[in-house]
């Protein structure tokens, strides 16, 4: 079974790339593509490597080589004509073999097209001297191990740390890990303003609550009630969001009323059971806005509830579960921020810091948006 889904991928793997390569006239960018076609033919393709953790997550190896797939198309628009911009790795050799350190959740879907970034990074740097360690966290267990894992890095002399800014429990140490000269750089969102790292690479979320809310209102129309389902307020991500969105909604919709916002937690039963008694308490809501996870859970209360087609709800990221619940009608929009860039650009643009000296562009990088709704969700299928 394995070899026969082994041969189809091939195949797959030779339209997919003749398709962007009749799509691709940029010389240096085709070379990219081919290099990364190159990168996951060699290190993707291991039964062994499957990760497997929950039904979000890939568990066979015709789901793992499908993301695979994605990932290639996806530096092309739906177009085909513009592809995903990359930092090249500068030329020049360090003064001495260097260590970057990368912490990632490793939970869902999202955080595997991060890995992709990552393992491309790694390929293009596999002739460079410099090691890229990968520290996955596939439970909120696991993110306990952070404390030591950056005590590690600094007594085995790390030159940089890498990790996304909501991992607690380690400022003190982060920012220890900067007195001894190792470089830290967070991304996907920021760290506590203690730890002075040198650069972040990570979305706008202001702009995301007001990209949100403007999706929002394109399927409200100018009157209606919304609720809004909102993740756990220590994390900075969630405030942002939820913040900008109701500035918006309440500076520009003036018909549009929130009714009810509750919070929700990284527990996917009590949260389907807080969507369903909302939904109870106020059933003639328009859409939910969702500042966090547990989108599924969202899209099934809603269908659950009998309301499919009469609610939509706005989220963030991409899935093939979130694309399908887009073709049904019940998840109206769906934001994401460039996840496979996530995982490349904080690595490369450390790599050429090292070894250059020169100051990063801006303490402060952004990713870019990608919107799905109903209109191009089958460019994404």
């Amino acid at each position: 079974m394995k070899v026969f889904l082994l041969i189809l991928a091939v195949i797959e793997a030779v339209v997919i790339i003749a398709l962007v390569v009749s799509r691709t006239k940029n010389q240096k960018q085709l070379k990219m593509i081919m290099e990364y076609a190159k990168c996951i033919s060699q290190k993707d393709l291991n039964v062994a490597d499957l990760p497997v953790n929950g039904d979000q997550n890939l568990t066979t190896l015709a789901g793992y080589l499908n993301r695979i797939k994605k990932n290639v198309v996806s530096f092309i628009d739906p177009a085909g004509e513009n592809l995903t911009v990359l930092s090249d790795v500068v030329e020049g050799t360090p003064a001495k073999r260097l260590k970057i350190a990368f912490f990632s959740k490793l939970d869902n879907y999202f955080w595997y097209n991060i890995k992709s970034g990552v393992d491309y990074a790694q390929k293009v740097l596999s002739d460079k001297d410099v090691d890229v360690v990968y520290f996955p966290y596939v439970t909120m267990i696991d993110e306990h191990q952070f404390p030591g894992d950056v005590q590690r890095c600094i007594d085995e002399q790390f030159d940089a740390i890498i990790f996304p800014g909501f991992l607690r429990g380690a400022d003190d140490l982060l920012q220890k890990a900067i007195e001894q000269g190792i470089e830290v750089f967070t991304y996907n969102c920021d760290c506590d303003p203690s730890v002075h790292r040198a650069c972040c690479y990570a979305p706008n979320e202001s702009e995301a609550g007001v990209l949100a809310a403007k999706e929002l209102q394109k399927l409200v129309g100018e009157n209606g009630n919304i609720a809004v389902m909102l993740g756990e307020p220590i994390v900075s991500i969630n405030i942002e969001r939820y913040e900008s969105f109701s500035n918006y909604i309440h500076s520009h919709c003036k018909g549009i009323k929130i009714v009810n916002t509750f919070e929700v937690y990284n527990r996917p039963e009590e949260t389907y059971e807080k969507i369903v008694n909302c939904l109870k308490k106020y059933p003639d809501i328009k859409a939910i806005y969702n500042t966090t996870g547990m989108q599924l859970q969202l899209a099934q209360a809603i269908v659950d509830t009998g309301n499919e087609g009469k609610i939509k709800a706005v989220v963030f990221d991409h899935n093939d579960q979130i694309f399908d619940y887009i073709k049904k009608g019940v998840i109206g929009a769906a934001i994401s921020f460039e996840p496979f860039n996530q995982g490349y650009e904080p690595i490369i643009l450390m790599y050429n810091h090292l070894v250059t000296g020169q100051p990063f562009e801006a303490s402060r990088i952004t990713c870019k948006s990608n919107i799905v709704t109903e209109e191009n969700v089958d460019n994404f299928v």
